[in-house]
């Protein structure tokens, strides 16, 4: 008997819609009968999903359904499943005074809150938290409507269809955690896809991307899977070494820009060019919208809910004779206005901190290399600066917590201890990290080629451009 795979689709835009169909014509090859579930005409905000690639005339996604129906599988479709009238959607009224106040909105375990702050700042291309709540506090509560009504349906239709797995995108926003979420109350296996830039492939594991937990499980997996280990061991070396010594950063492989860095030879050189203080601890600053409406699920509580709380805390608990330095992603250059000041305000406030701007050319590795010690939540330096032998503190779940000379900051009581303590560090323990990185490819397609966000083309044709 076949086993039945659910496949739920609601966006209409590049690479995302594409994977819908790449997926199902694998899962249909490997056996499966396979019901594409299609909502994307009936959530609220379908026009940000499309946004500039709304072109209705065109239809993108059911000329591709037509092309997908060519392959003669065990395809089907469900366009009819999300349907609703306006006055039967369920509406949640939220006493709220700031947008991250929407967390604490939970409908039987489903965190439908966290998941409208994650569509919102999505949207919105700026961490929804930075902004005044009566300028969203609507388009909050359609949101959460919309994924409540998603969540309802997805029951339903798991009820009535036996299903055996559901597959959806990413499930960290509104729909798709509706969906999720449905999939787990009904005892569904649910599996995520993601494309995967670094190395042109896509994912579809059965966690979230976020799970760091998960994540980690995986990467070490595949670390004891490769059969040699000295030529493991010296592809992540290489890996490392070549990010470490590079003098600029991509800053997005999808943009291709860079920023150049300026290395120093020696500490005392370092210190002086940029008139830092002998003893200093180091955070660096990770793009807010990574953490941004992560389920709770996903990740330990910590007591504090941003990274800007935390750096206030951070600042506040350091020894009298340690400066903190504040180094600010250089991806923040191409991130929201909004979103720049608020790290801009911290400086202001923070008057015995040091900061270097997104646009500084301080070379972050040379920053970490004379520290007393680094922290992070869960960025790739911290690795990275494990590898070069610098302690390393995290402040939220992390890939590489595990290895030596890391420590996890979990209350405020371990930062005053941890920030002094002497550890040891053992470069090893992050080459499962390096190695993951530098060869794990995901899951080539067959079908999808992605040249950039809006070049993409399904078998050759690329369903935005219209007919000509």
């Amino acid at each position: 008997m076949k086993k039945n795979c659910v496949i739920f689709g609601f966006r209409s835009k590049p690479i995302q819609l594409e994977l819908v169909f790449e997926i199902a014509i694998q899962r249909a090859r490997d056996g499966y009968s396979v019901l594409i579930a299609w909502g994307g005409e009936d959530v609220y905000y379908n026009e940000i999903y499309k946004g500039k690639h709304s072109i209705l005339w065109a239809r993108p996604f059911y000329r591709l359904y037509a092309r997908v129906q060519n392959e003669g599988l065990d395809i089907t479709l469900d366009d009819t499943w999300l349907k609703t009238s306006y006055s039967q959607h369920p509406y949640v009224t939220v006493q709220a005074s700031t947008v991250a106040d929407y967390r604490s909105v939970v409908h039987e375990g489903y965190e439908v809150g966290t998941a409208a702050i994650s569509v919102l700042t999505d949207v919105l291309k700026v961490d929804a938290t930075a902004i005044p709540i009566d300028s969203v506090r609507d388009q909050l509560g359609l949101i959460i409507s919309s994924s409540l009504n998603v969540y309802k349906k997805a029951l339903d239709l798991l009820t009535n269809f036996r299903a055996d797995e559901v597959v959806v995108f990413n499930g960290r926003f509104g729909p798709e955690s509706a969906v999720a979420n449905a999939s787990k109350a009904k005892g569904v296996k649910v599996f995520y896809y993601e494309y995967y830039w670094p190395k042109a492939g896509y994912l579809c594991w059965p966690f979230q991307v976020h799970d760091v937990r998960e994540y980690s499980k995986l990467m070490y997996q595949y670390w004891d899977a490769a059969d040699d280990s000295p030529v493991r061991e010296a592809v992540a070396k290489q890996w490392f070494d070549t990010r470490i010594q590079s003098e600029e950063l991509l800053l997005s492989p999808r943009t291709g820009v860079k920023l150049k860095f300026d290395k120093c030879s020696t500490r005392e050189d370092f210190i002086n060019k940029y008139s830092l203080p002998k003893k200093y601890v180091v955070y660096y600053q990770s793009s807010d919208d990574e953490y941004v409406g992560v389920a709770s699920s996903n990740g330990t509580c910590f007591p504090w809910d941003n990274q800007l709380d935390f750096v206030r805390i951070l600042e506040q608990n350091l020894p009298a004779d340690t400066c903190l330095v504040i180094r600010i992603h250089p991806h923040m250059r191409e991130k929201s206005e909004i979103d720049r000041q608020r790290w801009q305000a911290l400086a202001v406030e923070l008057t015995s901190a040091k900061f270097f701007f997104e646009d500084s050319n301080i070379d972050s590795y040379d920053l970490g290399r004379y520290s007393q010690k680094a922290v992070v939540c869960r960025s790739t330096i911290g690795a990275e600066l494990l590898y070069m032998g610098v302690p390393v503190l995290v402040a939220s779940d992390s890939y590489y917590e595990n290895a030596t000379g890391c420590q996890k900051l979990s209350s405020v009581e371990s930062i005053k201890s941890k920030v002094t303590s002497v550890v040891e560090v053992d470069p090893s323990g992050v080459l499962p990290y390096g190695y993951f990185r530098a060869t794990f490819k995901g899951t080539q397609p067959r079908y999808l080629t992605v040249n950039s966000e809006d070049e993409v083309t399904f078998d050759g044709v690329n369903y935005f451009h219209g007919f000509l």
